[in-house]
């Protein structure tokens, strides 16, 4: 399972988590990501929370058969 996050997630992680990941803004975008190159829409994450107190994520995974 692989779960796309939105672009203004990312960049609130990548740009205010600096005692972690310390080399700017991602490079890749999730339209780029060969991870997710049938489309990202159904993969995307509803997330809550904040770089001080964590994160939760939550996602809908549809299993056919």
């Amino acid at each position: 399972m692989a779960a796309a996050f939105s672009k203004a997630v990312c960049d609130t992680v990548y740009g205010t988590a600096t005692n972690f990941y310390t080399k700017g803004l991602q490079d890749t975008t999730n339209e780029r990501d060969n991870v997710f190159s049938d489309g990202f829409s159904t993969e995307l994450a509803t997330i809550t929370g904040s770089v001080a107190s964590g994160f939760s994520l939550t996602h809908t995974i549809v299993v056919n058969g």
